[in-house]
């Protein structure tokens, strides 16, 4: 928490321009999953030994929440924020995270709907949303949304991330295919 609490006010105190509570907000929130993931906090949440589960879940769940709460606040808000858009994803992500997942197919949706050029995250809410289809054993309805993540392209600055998208996309289809099969 020392980490978030440095980077907020040297971010808010030490800035030459006045920033806005939604960008206050905003930086809260990336501070925030900074810290789950740039800690190692998400490796003692995900893993299988008792020990360090039961150290990391309370936390990192306690960090979500409070990183949902910023959510919260800025869409209620700031409606017309330059950080509405991402933060509609992060709270997609977030509910998603802490089991919500009716309330995040709800917001993947949004984000869906959302008039904007960008890409990536309508990418990564169809990926998100097939996953959860998948989870539910929705095969068609999760190839629907397999199908269109080809209309939201994402640009890598390597072929690392591009290649691991690709691969992820053939396994959530192969998934798909392979339950639909067992169906028949």
């Amino acid at each position: 928490m020392l980490y978030v609490l440095v980077l907020f006010i040297s971010t808010t105190c030490f800035s030459q321009e006045k920033i806005g509570e939604d960008e206050i907000l905003y930086v809260k929130i990336n501070t925030i999953n900074e810290v789950i993931h740039s800690t190692g906090l998400i490796q003692f949440y995900l893993s299988k030994d008792k020990s360090d589960n039961n150290f990391g879940k309370p936390i990192v769940e306690q960090l979500w929440r409070d990183m949902l709460n910023n959510c919260n606040e800025l869409i209620a808000d700031f409606p017309n924020s330059e950080y509405f858009f991402e933060t509609l994803y992060t709270k997609a992500i977030t509910e998603e995270a802490l089991g919500n997942i009716i309330v995040a197919k709800e917001f993947y949706t949004k984000v869906l709907n959302f008039e904007t050029p960008k890409t990536a995250f309508k990418n990564k809410s169809l990926r998100a949303l097939a996953f959860l289809a998948i989870e539910e054993k929705d095969y068609t309805k999760a190839l629907g949304y397999l199908d269109q993540v080809k209309n939201y392209e994402v640009y890598y600055d390597c072929g690392v991330p591009y290649q691991g998208d690709k691969k992820s996309l053939e396994i959530m289809y192969q998934k798909c295919h392979d339950g639909l099969n067992k169906k028949k």
